[in-house]
C-alpha cells in the first residue's frame, strides 16, 4: 500500500506548483521556507493514536500481543515510564526527543531495551518494520505511561499528547474499580482539549460473557453521562494468550485511519490557503510594477517605503499587545485559577502533607487546572494576533498590499507551547531541591512536629496543618508556579516578535530591491521589461486555479471520509 493517501499527493502536488510560481518569479524567500516546511509536515502526516489507561491496564501487552513483539516494557515502575511511538519503516531505529529542546537523537531498536526515563527525556519514537505497522501505515501508535500522579512520567506524557494527540484509545481493565482518576482524565482529553476517544474493556477473559456485557453496559451509561455524549465501549483480550481477542481493536484502527483525509485537512488545508492568498498579493504587486514607467516606479518604491512604516506601526503595536496579554493579563488570570484550584482541593492537600505526598499532588491538582488555562491563553492570543496580522494585510495604505501573518511552524510551535512549560513545571514541583520543593519540605517538617507533639488534640493537629498548608503552601506555590510560567511565557513572546519583525524586515528589502530591480532593468533591457506582465498574469492564472482546486480537495476529502467511516461500521 502507498503510504501516502490521495489528499497528501493532491496537497503534496499544489505545494510543488505554488513552489514552482515563488522560484520562477522571484516572489518571497519567507514564503518558500514556509512551502518547504508545509511540504514536510503533509509528507510525514500520521494520525497519532496514544492507548491510554491506569497502571497495569494492559497497554504495552496490548501492543505486544498486536504487534507480535516482545519489545515494549511492562515490568518498568510508573516513575521510569515514557511514552512510546510507534511507527513503520523498513530501516529500524530509535529516535529520542527532549524537553530542553536538544536535537533528538537516533540510536539501535536495541538500545530500547536499556533506556531509561528521567527529567529531560520528552518521547521516544520506535521505528519498526512490522506487519501491522505496515498495514495501518497512515497510523502511529502510542504507548503512555499509566495514570499514576505520584510521577512526572504520566503528566509529561499527557501534556504532550494533549496537543499532539488526534484519537485517544482508553483502556479499562475488567474486575477494578472505575475509579475519578480516569472520569477526570477522559473528560480533560475529550471536554478540555476536543479530542475522541475510544473505550475498551481489556483483560476481558477474567469475566463471563453476561458479566462482560452488564460491565460494557454500565460503563458505556456512566462515560456518556461525563462526556456528554453517546460513548460506546468494546472489549478485548491479550493478556490470557488462550483467549486473545484483538478484533474490535483491529476494527477500530481501520475506523479511524478512515479520518486521515478529514485531520489532514483540518490541519493544514487553511495553510495552504493562507500561502496561495500571499503569492497572489505579491504578484500583484510585481504585476502593478511590470506596467509602470520609471516615474511611477520611483514613486511606487516611496509609497512602499510609507507603506511598510505604517505596517510597521500597526505591527509593534500588536505584538505588544501579544506579549502583555500573555505575560500580564495572562498572569492574572493564572493566579486566579492556581489559587482556586489549590484552594478548592485544601482539604486533599492536608491529607497529601500529612502523608509526606504533597509535591505528588499539588502536580496532580495543577497540571490539568494550567494546561487547560495555558492552551486557551496562548489559543486565544495567537488567534487576535492572526487577526491583527489579517488587518494590517488588508489595510488601505498608499503603496502595495502588505502581507504579514504567522507561518506553520511559528503556529505549530505556540500550539505545543503549553504540553512543554507544563512538563517541566510538573519537574519544577516534584524536584525537591527546587523552590517548590524546598517550601513543601520547610512545612513539612514543621507539620511533623506538630503531628510529634503530644499535647494537642487529633482536631486542634488537623487545624494546624490545614493552616499551614493554606497559608504557607498554597500561596508560595502559586506564586513560583506562575512567576515559572510567566518566566517561559516571556521568553516565547520575546522570541516570536523578534522572528517576525526580522521577517517584515526583510520582506521590506527584498520589496525594496525588487523595485530596484525594475528599475535597472527597464533601463538596460524594456522589451523584456515589457515581458514581466504576460508571466504575472500567467502566475496569477495558476493561483487562482490552485485556490478552486484546493476547495475542490477538500470537499471531496471530507466526502471520502464520511463514506468510509459509514462503511467501516461499529467496531464495538
Amino acid at each position: 500500500m502507498n503510504a501516502l493517501s490521495i489528499q497528501q499527493r493532491n496537497y503534496l502536488d499544489m505545494l510543488a506548483v505554488l513552489t514552482d510560481i515563488n522560484t520562477e518569479f522571484d516572489v518571497n524567500q519567507q514564503v518558500g521556507k514556509d512551502l518547504a516546511y508545509l511540504s514536510e509536515k503533509i509528507n510525514g502526516f500520521k494520525i497519532l493514536v496514544p492507548v491510554i489507561g491506569k497502571f497495569s491496564s494492559g497497554k504495552s501487552t496490548l501492543l505486544k500481543s498486536y504487534l507480535s513483539i516482545d519489545l515494549l516494557k511492562e515490568d518498568i515502575t510508573p516513575e521510569t515510564a515514557f511514552a512510546t511511538e510507534l511507527h513503520y519503516s523498513e530501516q529500524e531505529r530509535m529516535v529520542v526527543h527532549y524537553l530542553d529542546g536538544s536535537e533528538p537523537k537516533v540510536f539501535t531498536v536495541e538500545d530500547f531495551k536499556t533506556l531509561q526515563g528521567n527529567d529531560n527525556l520528552y518521547f521516544v519514537q520506535l521505528y519498526l518494520n512490522n506487519t501491522k505497522l505496515k498495514r495501518h501505515q497512515r497510523l502511529v501508535l502510542v504507548d503512555m505511561p499509566g495514570f499514576d500522579s505520584k510521577n512526572s512520567a504520566h503528566h509529561k506524557a499527557i501534556a504532550c499528547y494533549l496537543n499532539r494527540g488526534d484519537v485517544f484509545i482508553n483502556l479499562l481493565p475488567a474486575g477494578i474499580p472505575f475509579d475519578s482518576s480516569i472520569m477526570d482524565q477522559m473528560a480533560e482529553i475529550k471536554l478540555g482539549f476536543n479530542k475522541d476517544i475510544k473505550c475498551f474493556v481489556s483483560k476481558s477473559a477474567r469475566l463471563t460473557e453476561t458479566k462482560l456485557q452488564e460491565s460494557i453496559g454500565e460503563l458505556e451509561q456512566t462515560l456518556s453521562g461525563t462526556l456528554g455524549a453517546p460513548t460506546k465501549v468494546g472489549h478485548l483480550e491479550s493478556l490470557d494468550k488462550t483467549r486473545t481477542n484483538l478484533g474490535g481493536f483491529e476494527t477500530e484502527l481501520t475506523l479511524i485511519e478512515t479520518r486521515h483525509e478529514e485531520l489532514l485537512d483540518n490541519r493544514y488545508g487553511l495553510e495552504i490557503d493562507k500561502l496561495i492568498g500571499k503569492l497572489t498579493a505579491e504578484l500583484t504587486n510585481l504585476k502593478t510594477y511590470s506596467q509602470s514607467n520609471q516615474g511611477e516606479l520611483e514613486q511606487q518604491k516611496q509609497d512602499a517605503n510609507n507603506s511598510f512604516r505604517d505596517a510597521r506601526t500597526q505591527l509593534e503595536r500588536s505584538l505588544n499587545e501579544l506579549k502583555y496579554s500573555l505575560c500580564s493579563q495572562g498572569k492574572e488570570q493564572l493566579i486566579q485559577q492556581v489559587h482556586m484550584a489549590l484552594n478548592g482541593a485544601l482539604m486533599q492537600l492536608t491529607n497529601a502533607a500529612k502523608s509526606d505526598n504533597l509535591n505528588s499532588c499539588i502536580n496532580q491538582i495543577l497540571r490539568p487546572v494550567v494546561q487547560s488555562g495555558l492552551t486557551m491563553l496562548v489559543d486565544k492570543e495567537v488567534a487576535k494576533l492572526e487577526s491583527s496580522l489579517a488587518q494590517i494585510s488588508v489595510s488601505d495604505f498608499q503603496g502595495p498590499q502588505i502581507s504579514i501573518a504567522l507561518n506553520t511552524e511559528q503556529k505549530e510551535k505556540m500550539k505545543a507551547l503549553g504540553g512543554v512549560i507544563i512538563t517541566q513545571l510538573a519537574n519544577f514541583i516534584l524536584t525537591k531541591t527546587g523552590p517548590i520543593g524546598m517550601t513543601i519540605a520547610a512545612i513539612i517538617r514543621v507539620i511533623w512536629n506538630i503531628f510529634g507533639n503530644k499535647q494537642p488534640s487529633e482536631a486542634d493537629k488537623q487545624e494546624q496543618v490545614t493552616e499551614q498548608v493554606k497559608n504557607s503552601v498554597i500561596p508560595d506555590v502559586a506564586s513560583h508556579a506562575v512567576q515559572y510560567i510567566t518566566q517561559e511565557l516571556e521568553k516565547v513572546a520575546n522570541q516570536l516578535e523578534a522572528q517576525i519583525t526580522a521577517s517584515f524586515s526583510e520582506e521590506q528589502q527584498a520589496h525594496d530591491q525588487k523595485i530596484q530591480q525594475f528599475q535597472r532593468q527597464l533601463d538596460e533591457d524594456k522589451a523584456s521589461f515589457d515581458q514581466l506582465k504576460t508571466g504575472y498574469e500567467r502566475g496569477l492564472v495558476q493561483l487562482a486555479a490552485l485556490a478552486t482546486r484546493l476547495k475542490d480537495a477538500q470537499t471531496i476529502g471530507t466526502t471520502a471520509s464520511s463514506t468510509a467511516t459509514m462503511m467501516a461500521g461499529d467496531p464495538a
